[in-house]
């Protein structure tokens, strides 16, 4: 008959721009209820609150998280979502080294966040496996506009920063668009990260306009914004 294990998985959530991920190992004797002769059991507690939001990001509020674990070089796997501040425990692990991936999804179903590990499965014994939640690496999308009326100024600019700074610089594009005046970036090759953006709008020659905020870039997702002048309150 297999023998099986449990396992006791620790997944520490800490905030979305720290850097690599953390992962300790501990293996203590079974305490408790001992482990059932040929399937064991896994239990994760989350620990932490929601990722810090930033002026302009995705919701980064933490709604779910979608833990799966797989036996390496097995058959043997599960899956659950498991809401924020539920518990977790899944039964019917088989000794060995297993991979664990918790991914941090927000009301929207987007993944703010992901971590993983290995831990390596024994019977009769815990093993306890923090996870640190990082960001997702690749490119993101900002997109940014602004509207005025067309005849506010008799010329018009618009001056735009983004730190850390990228490569192009970021310039938008004007355009008349009835009784308005537009102006749009796009950039969807933006590095995840944090940015901080400041956007002037320049009328006769003269700052009558501006803002400076935080950015939040997500892999594979849009952070996007539309600016009115004159500001409506």
């Amino acid at each position: 008959m297999k023998t099986a294990a449990r396992i006791l998985v620790g997944i520490l959530l800490v905030s979305l721009f720290l850097g690599c991920s953390l992962t300790e190992r501990e293996l203590s004797p079974e305490q408790g209820d001992p482990p059932d002769n040929d399937r064991g059991a896994v239990t994760i507690v989350f620990n932490g609150g929601p990722f810090p939001a930033k002026t302009l990001a995705p919701g980064m509020e933490i709604k779910t998280y979608d833990v799966v674990g797989n036996l390496v070089d097995g058959d043997d796997n599960f899956q659950k979502t498991i809401e924020v501040g539920q518990s977790f425990s899944q039964s019917g692990l088989t000794p060995g080294v297993w991979t664990i991936t918790v991914d941090a999804i927000n009301e929207d179903g987007i993944i703010i966040g992901r971590g993983g590990t290995t831990a390596e499965i024994t019977a009769g014994y815990i093993t306890t496996v923090q996870i640190e939640i990082g960001p997702l690496s690749g490119n993101g999308t900002l997109d940014l506009t602004i509207q005025w009326p067309k005849k506010e100024f008799g010329t018009d600019d618009l001056v735009v920063t983004l730190t850390p700074m990228i490569t192009p610089d970021p310039v938008f594009t004007k355009k008349t668009n009835a009784d308005l005046r537009v102006g749009t970036y796009l950039n969807s090759a933006i590095p995840a990260g944090y940015y901080f953006l400041t956007l002037q709008l320049i009328g006769d020659g003269v700052p009558v306009w501006g803002i400076a905020e935080a950015v939040r870039i997500l892999a594979g997702e849009t952070t996007s914004q539309i600016y009115i002048y004159p500001p409506t309150n």
